[in-house]
């Protein structure tokens, strides 16, 4: 902008050098007036340049003399009757804060111009979970370590369920390993069983002479099932408490598996009779 303001000044003096001053008069004056908003453009963007320079220097300023985002905290929370902790505390104004734990998804918020912030954190799977808080405004950072603590009713609830989860586990342990000692003592039979030989009965027809009058047939002991045995194999379910001579009775229909045992054990376990047999 300066070299065209020279320029248009040269081109000014050089018509009135030459006396053309009349003719050229208004190219003179447009030219004077160009050099002159030249001239005031040329200073509108020095005097920008230089506050922009300011503005970037004040605001480096203030990034370093930032003071420490202190947090103002608790070290432990204890949790309500279902598990959720909320975390409260307080820090500068307009900071960011978050919290972090590998027992539960991090949160992140900005503080309002009181600093105050709080977290809600849902159920919390053990009594004691260990966490961080983080804040940080400008290039200025602070941290602090807490820990949520559950409450007695929560504790309590908290071991019932570990517990439960270990009897059930130890159930199904158990309920397998008998099922693979009935399938094994089962092939054990199949194979030790000897095959059966058939005999054919000789059947003599009397003589008409020596034919004896017949006797009355005696009633017959009713033989005992050998399902029904001491030693026979029944079946049971693992929600029920009956125990089934037949795999087809209708105490099963609602089940949807069945184990094969041995009607000692499954008395021995506390099972009984099913009624409908």
């Amino acid at each position: 902008m300066i070299v065209l303001f020279f320029m248009l000044a040269l081109i000014a003096c050089f018509m009135i050098f030459k006396k053309q001053w009349k003719k050229t008069t208004p190219i003179v004056l447009l030219v004077i007036c160009l050099a002159i908003l030249s001239a005031c453009g040329t200073k509108n963007a020095t005097e920008e340049v230089q506050a922009d320079k300011k503005v970037t220097q004040k605001t480096e300023s203030a990034k370093k003399n930032v003071t420490p985002p202190k947090i103002e905290s608790k070290d432990q929370f204890k949790s309500t009757n279902n598990g959720t902790v909320i975390i409260k505390g307080k820090t500068a104004p307009n900071a960011e804060v978050r919290v972090e734990s590998k027992d539960f998804t991090a949160q992140k918020i900005t503080t309002a111009k009181n600093g105050e912030f709080a977290f809600t954190i849902p159920a919390i799977k053990k009594a004691k979970v260990n966490a961080t808080i983080y804040t940080k405004l400008g290039n200025k950072e602070d941290h602090q370590v807490i820990s949520l603590v559950g409450n007695p009713t929560y504790k309590k609830t908290l071991a019932k369920k570990v517990e439960d989860e270990r009897l059930a586990k130890e159930k199904k342990t158990q309920l397998a390993t008998e099922t693979r000692k009935v399938a094994q003592n089962d092939q054990k039979q199949v194979k030790v069983q000897p095959s059966k030989k058939t005999t054919v009965k000789k059947t003599v027809v009397p003589s008409k002479k020596a034919q004896p009058k017949p006797k009355p047939a005696k009633p017959k002991p009713k033989p005992t099932k050998p399902s029904q045995a001491q030693g026979s194999t029944v079946y049971i379910t693992a929600t029920g408490k009956k125990y089934h001579f037949s795999p087809n009775c209708r105490g099963l229909n609602h089940s949807n598996s069945k184990t094969k045992i041995k009607l000692k054990d499954a008395q021995s376990r506390g099972y009984t009779k099913c009624s409908f047999e």
